[in-house]
């Protein structure tokens, strides 16, 4: 709202509205940090077997996959209210 102040004139954030949530706070570090990092591997393996040695035209194919995901994530909140 127009009438509302992010920052009071003595430097102290002001109430941010709904839920508390201070726009000036929240763009800055005042509020603290979410540090997060994800990995993923993903791998396809596929193998085509001809069986022409048991019987004619007989073959095999098939594949398998794998798929590995970690993340790991740190959070630091400063209460500013």
């Amino acid at each position: 709202f127009p009438t509302q102040v992010g920052i009071y004139p003595n430097g102290l954030p002001a109430f941010g509205g709904e839920n508390g949530a201070n726009p000036a706070i929240m763009s800055s570090n005042q509020s603290g940090s979410v540090n997060r990092k994800d990995t993923d591997l993903r791998g396809k393996f596929s193998f085509d077997l001809n069986l022409d040695k048991v019987t004619e035209g007989l073959s095999v194919k098939g594949f398998a996959g794998i798929r590995k995901m970690n993340n790991d994530e740190k959070s630091w909140y400063t209460p500013w209210t």
